[in-house]
C-alpha cells in the first residue's frame, strides 16, 4: 500500500488528526503488524478459551467489518457482543466512558462457560 493511500485510510478509520509525519510512521508500524496478523490464524485455539468475554466493535469499522466480529462471538463460548453505533475501528476513542461501562457490565454479569467446551 502506497504510503498516501495508507494515511487516508487510516484517518478514515480511526479518526487520526491529519498530521502526515506522525500518521506514516504509525501506519508503518500498522502495516507490519498487519502483515503479523494476515499470517496468523488463531481460530483453531478459541475453544480453549472458557471465560466470558465481551467485544466491543464499532459498526462503521473501515479496517475490520462487524460481520467478523459477530462470527468470532459465535466462535467462542460465552461471548457478549456490544456492536457501538458511530464507531470505527478504534470505537472507544474518545467515548472512553462507554468502554468503562463496558468493562464493569462485564466484569459484574454472571456468564456460566459452556461446560461442554474444554
Amino acid at each position: 500500500i502506497e504510503p498516501a493511500a495508507t494515511h487516508r485510510l487510516l484517518r478514515a478509520a480511526l479518526r487520526l488528526p491529519a498530521e502526515p509525519a506522525q500518521a506514516v510512521a504509525f501506519a508503518a508500524l500498522l502495516q507490519q503488524g498487519l502483515e503479523v496478523l494476515h499470517g496468523t490464524d488463531l481460530r483453531d485455539a478459541l475453544a480453549a478459551i472458557i471465560a466470558p468475554v465481551t467485544l466491543l466493535h464499532g459498526v462503521h469499522d473501515a479496517l475490520v467489518p462487524v460481520a467478523a466480529a459477530r462470527q468470532l462471538a459465535g466462535m467462542l463460548g460465552p461471548a457478549r457482543l456490544i456492536e457501538v453505533d458511530q464507531g470505527g475501528h478504534a470505537c472507544f476513542f474518545p467515548r472512553t466512558s462507554m468502554l468503562v461501562d463496558a468493562i464493569i457490565a462485564a466484569s459484574s454479569s454472571t456468564c456460566t462457560p459452556d461446560p461442554h467446551r474444554h
